[in-house]
């Protein structure tokens, strides 16, 4: 890529992130700065009917709680949390590892787990890149021949994009109308969730599947379904749109020596014409 266009780029990519830290400045931090006031207050109310209760103590206890809900383990006299490293559930978070989603509602606590997930994540998400690299190409065979059928590069371009924003929507919008049922998510958390895994980011404040249900098992390995083949899809997109920009770079650069060509082609001739005319005026 020449340099002009990815100094255009990077500078398009800073400002893209300062709108972004802009936007989520003025839509969350008052919430968050409510947040820590009701927090607060509860505390206070608490230590206030609880007198036999230090601040130091009713501290320790809740930055206790706080790391058992991390790791999954938050039990009370009332209520117990869900077993999150049966099966399935292992094999839920092993195909958000390989994905690079990476939700971070479970995560191994111990020191084998740790050294394990550094071997099972340095091997296993390239080798699931090129499966999912596989599964794309596949899928986007067909489009691919349809888009190729036009010789107008304007029609090709089209085509790409327009099956590209299907194909996502299909595979935000239908699946979301699942989570929306089995989950009791809104549907505008659904969506949400269902962008917020295809593009792998995995913020992880909500994950499906947790809840334990009779379905629960069967439920995970569709999910894992889903997210392969989302995957799969988004990844060859990109790089049809990617080939498709770098196409157009290449015609354009290649634009640039002819131009030159002809040129110094013309001054060349217009050069031996001129010393033609002072040859002939001599003579």
């Amino acid at each position: 890529m020449h340099w002009i266009a990815l100094c255009v780029l990077f500078g398009l990519t800073v400002g893209y992130l300062f709108i972004g830290a802009a936007v989520f400045r003025t839509l969350e931090s008052d919430n968050q700065k409510d947040s820590k006031a009701v927090s607060r207050e509860n505390v206070q109310r608490f230590l206030e009917n609880n007198t036999c209760v230090s601040p130091a103590d009713l501290e320790t206890l809740i930055r206790r709680v706080v790391e058992a809900y991390e790791q999954g383990a938050l039990t009370t006299n009332s209520t117990e949390a869900v077993d999150t490293w049966n099966l399935w559930s292992s094999f839920f978070f092993s195909a958000t590892v390989v994905t690079t989603i990476g939700y971070g509602h479970i995560s191994p606590s111990t020191l084998g787990g740790r050294v394990f997930f550094i071997f099972y994540a340095i091997f296993g998400i390239p080798l699931v890149g090129i499966f999912l690299t596989g599964i794309g190409q596949n899928l986007f065979t067909p489009i691919k021949k349809l888009r190729n059928r036009p010789s107008n590069k304007w029609i090709k371009a089209l085509i790409s994009v327009t099956v590209g924003i299907v194909g996502m929507g299909l595979l935000i919008f239908l699946p979301a109308l699942g989570f929306h049922n089995f989950e009791e998510w809104s549907y505008t958390e659904a969506v949400y969730y269902a962008v917020v895994t295809l593009t792998t980011v995995g913020f992880g404040d909500f994950v499906p599947g947790q809840e334990d249900k009779s379905y629960r098992a069967g439920y995970q390995i569709l999910t894992i379904v889903w997210i392969f083949v989302g995957l799969s899809w988004l990844a060859i997109l990109l790089t049809d749109l990617g080939d498709i920009f770098k196409e157009k770079i290449e015609q354009q650069s290649d634009r640039t020596p002819r131009r030159r060509s002809r040129y110094s082609t013309s001054s060349k001739e217009f050069d031996a014409i001129r010393n033609k005319k002072d040859t002939n005026s001599k003579a």
